[in-house]
């Protein structure tokens, strides 16, 4: 006959096994998680071999080749780094789609070193108004491609928005013209791009938009 003293000590001993069974499982799978490696980026790049430098009136950094040289020409031009960033972003968009661009949309903050004040804008995109939490479940393929994936752009209104407060140096337009002439003269399409692009070969074929 088992008494009241052994049944509790058994249903200890079931607790502390399955507690030791519980501790074990959490120490192996944590020592899984650890032993496995992040894998490298799908296009692993090398170190840059832009060499460190000091600059004393302009430094301008872009992902398109010719874009930073656009920015350090409009400040040359009597623009400010404000007006400089549209332009080298602008340049971006056309060299770079596959990244930024007219049709997005962009977050940025301004530090103004006389006032020692930050500014941040978000000019990201937004759904379109008629948009609705349940427009893709019938079909969730179009929320990444085609018409319906875009949002509505913030791209030029945000460019718009820190010209008319911080920039004005050079002239609206003028911040246009050497990305108009780079696209009217021909761009040579980079590495990534022309990956993004062979990979996509046949959804860009078989948009009848594109």
């Amino acid at each position: 006959m088992i008494t009241r003293l052994q049944s509790k000590r058994c249903l200890v001993l079931v607790g502390l096994v399955i507690l030791a069974a519980i501790l074990t499982f959490l120490i192996v799978f944590s020592e899984h998680v650890v032993d496995i490696e992040l894998p490298d980026p799908e296009f692993p790049l090398p170190p840059s071999s832009m060499p460190m430098g000091l600059y004393s009136e302009v430094g301008v950094v872009s992902n398109g080749g010719p874009c930073a040289q656009i920015g350090v020409d409009v400040m040359s031009k009597g623009g400010n780094a404000v007006d400089a960033a549209i332009a080298t972003m602008l340049c971006d968009g056309a060299l770079c789609p596959e990244y930024m661009g007219i049709g997005g949309g962009f977050l940025m903050s301004i530090y103004n070193a006389t006032t020692k004040k930050v500014m941040s804008i978000n000019a990201r995109e937004t759904a379109p108004a008629a948009a609705n939490s349940t427009m893709f479940v019938k079909d969730p393929h179009k929320s990444i491609y085609g018409g319906l994936a875009a949002a509505v752009p913030g791209e030029l209104k945000g460019y718009s928005t820190i010209y008319n407060l911080y920039g004005g140096g050079v002239s609206w337009e003028s911040l246009f013209h050497p990305t108009i002439k780079l696209c009217e003269e021909g761009i040579q399409i980079s590495n990534r791009l022309s990956i993004n692009l062979n990979n996509h070969e046949d959804l860009v074929k078989n948009d009848p938009m594109l």
